[in-house]
């Protein structure tokens, strides 16, 4: 059975994190292998079978703006040691299609912060252009 009928049958098992194997070693989701090997083919395919939230969280800064598990820098500018051409195209195009918001032009998350009063979600709809009056 290929990995495509696979994953089609059991989509969760993107989600499923490895054994953790010796003292030193956590468990990592099947992407995180991926990337961390520079599998191009393979970290693009699981990436286009993942939900965006779940990528957003490999390569987007925590809340804390501390850091992002992976810096996508290293995957637009990786080349092949024996080549010297950029072998990870396909993971980059997978994640910047995954990091586009499916839902834009949306309004701003944090309406309860703002308070009623605040006239900022109106402004946004404004700046939308099928929204001009």
């Amino acid at each position: 059975m290929s990995q495509n009928c696979l994953l089609k049958k059991y989509p969760t098992l993107v989600y499923l994190e490895t054994e953790v194997v010796g003292d030193y070693e956590q468990g990592y989701l099947p992407v995180e292998k991926a990337l961390i090997s520079f599998k191009d083919e393979t970290a693009a395919y699981l990436i286009s079978q993942m939900k965006h939230d779940w990528v957003h969280e490999l390569f987007l800064y925590n809340d804390d703006l501390k850091r992002a598990k992976f810096k996508f820098g290293e995957y637009i500018s990786h080349k092949n040691p024996v080549t010297k051409e950029l072998d990870m195209k396909k993971t980059v195009v997978a994640v910047l299609d995954r990091l586009v918001n499916p839902h834009w032009p949306y309004l701003p998350e944090k309406t309860k912060d703002l308070g009623e009063n605040s006239d900022r979600i109106e402004r946004a709809w404004k700046q939308c252009p099928w929204m001009i009056r």
